[in-house]
């Protein structure tokens, strides 16, 4: 757009010039000699615009073709972070909400692919829009508390007795608190959704 707005003040500046010595001469060659001047200074104004305006096109094609080019590497940076925290997302996901495989796994599991999923999403942050870090920190926050203590994991906002037998290590990674499945959902959904934008599935 701003190489476009100079295009059209320089090719109007040139225009103007040429307008203005014409009329500058035109009191000064006879009538007869007009026209094949009018015609030689055509002759300079034509290639000198194309000219211009073969640059500024040149210049956004390469521009475009950057774009495009650091478009897909950063496509494929984040659809290469994605396949690596998809699986934990997904295990701590039907862990809260305990539907597939969920009683293969236990607690430290998932507190585990909680740790590897925040390292990988925090380390290729800058790759990630805010509308993807928003709806991850909103997913992560429902189903983890964070602040345990010094030196602590984080705990599973979940109720103890949901998942059957544990031992008194296990039970010590949660809250106690009931988990709202509907919501955790709603969350997991929105987040997803944000990936899929943010790869360009759904553009």
């Amino acid at each position: 757009m701003e190489q476009s707005k100079r295009f059209i003040c320089l090719s109007l500046i040139i225009i103007v010039f040429f307008l203005v010595l014409c009329i500058f001469l035109d009191l000064k060659i006879p009538d007869k000699e007009s026209m094949r001047f009018y015609e030689f200074l055509a002759s300079l104004i034509v290639p000198i615009i194309v000219g211009i305006f073969g640059f500024f096109v040149f210049r956004m094609n390469k521009k475009f073709e950057h774009e495009i080019a650091l478009k897909t590497k950063v496509i494929d940076k984040r659809v290469q972070c994605y396949s690596e925290i998809a699986n934990d997302l997904n295990d701590i996901f039907t862990y809260m909400i305990r539907v597939g495989e969920w009683k293969d796994k236990n607690p430290q599991d998932i507190i585990d692919a909680k740790r590897k999923v925040s390292k990988l999403m925090h380390t290729n942050k800058p790759l990630w829009s805010e509308n993807v870090f928003n709806c991850y920190r909103k997913f992560i926050l429902e189903i983890f508390e964070n602040n345990t203590g010094h030196r602590k994991d984080a705990k599973i906002k979940a109720d103890i007795e949901k998942y059957g037998d544990l031992r008194d290590s296990e039970k010590k990674m949660f809250t106690g608190s009931k988990a709202d499945k509907d919501t955790i959902k709603t969350k997991y959904a929105l987040l997803g959704k944000a990936f899929s934008e943010d790869m360009g599935i759904n553009e």
